[in-house]
């Protein structure tokens, strides 16, 4: 996913800078935290190339037409419902493998990763002096690039939605908003233990996210597929109030396929003996049956025109 590198950077200083550095949120603190952060100069360009980006010498435009073909799906954070949509139509998901529920955001508090505390997420603004800087060409050069990739994911995924039918997708993206919506209120207060309380307590196992707050209450999600009624039998879970309990048996899981895996890399060997009986073990196997997914060609390349009509944007 990409967002507008200018609210992405906002959000950036007030949840890192402001709200778990306890820096003031001043023009003076604000510009000096966005100018000594080498990586925001284009983030979206280097962290999603795959090629080197050089933030000095690599030509932009070419960087984010090939990121474009290189990628099946990009989305777009200001459209998060309609990109999800978009991609469970190419991956031919069900609606609950796209369902989420929000962990965090202003007046809250963070995931607790941070110096194994809690930290409250202030809200953020922007300055007369902010939006001065922002409209300088010093901030414009550091983003000029990822604009770019921004404007050709908007492009991309408006002309997929075209090529998908764009009242079916906008059908779909109603059908998952009152889903969410449903979700809140069938989701009890112990299916939705995320990290950090309200009151700023951590949470360190005892909560119900797949990672740290992302994925919190994946087991009621899953679960709301099957109705308004509450049947565990259906899906295999054990509905207990211990979840503590459910994630030591999650970690010592994860722990037990690690710890097989690297016994068999140690038995396998190295060197040729390893890739023979890597090709040997390949050629023996079983084809793996999975859900048809004819649909990703579906996703429109874009053409020389869309690039230079992003170019135009973010430039104008």
């Amino acid at each position: 996913f990409v967002r507008d590198p200018t609210k992405r950077a906002i959000s950036e200083f007030f949840h890192f800078g402001v709200s778990r550095f306890k820096q003031e949120p001043n023009d003076e603190n604000f510009k000096e935290y966005l100018l000594s952060r080498p990586f925001l100069d284009n983030y979206y360009l280097f962290d999603m190339s795959l090629q080197r980006f050089n933030r000095t010498s690599s030509d932009k435009a070419s960087f984010t037409a090939a990121i474009m073909k290189d990628y099946d799906f990009i989305g777009v954070t200001e459209r998060m419902d309609e990109s999800l949509i978009v991609m469970k139509i190419m991956l031919d998901l069900d609606m609950n493998d796209i369902l989420y529920l929000s962990a965090k955001g202003s007046g809250g508090y963070d995931d607790g990763a941070y110096k194994g505390g809690c930290y409250y997420i202030i809200k953020s603004y922007v300055s007369p002096g902010m939006k001065s800087f922002f409209e300088s060409n010093t901030w414009k050069k550091r983003t000029d690039g990822d604009l770019m990739l921004f404007h050709s994911a908007n492009r991309s995924l408006d002309l997929t939605i075209d090529a998908l039918g764009r009242d079916e997708v906008n059908r779909q993206v109603e059908e998952f908003q009152q889903l969410k919506e449903k979700a809140h209120d069938f989701c009890r207060p112990e299916d939705l233990i995320y990290p950090c309380t309200a009151d700023g307590n951590l949470h360190r196992f005892n909560h119900t996210c797949l990672w740290w707050d992302s994925g919190c209450g994946y087991r009621c999600l899953d679960h709301l597929k099957y109705g308004d009624e509450r049947d565990p039998s259906k899906e295999g879970v054990t509905w207990v109030d211990d979840v503590k309990e459910i994630r030591q048996q999650e970690y010592k899981s994860i722990r037990h396929i690690i710890q097989r895996r690297q016994q068999e890399m140690e038995e396998e060997g190295s060197g040729d003996e390893r890739v023979r009986r890597t090709n040997k073990s390949n050629k023996e196997m079983s084809p793996v049956r999975t859900k048809p997914t004819s649909t990703i060609s579906v996703k429109v390349p874009l053409k020389k025109e869309d690039f230079d009509r992003a170019e135009r944007q973010f430039s104008g």
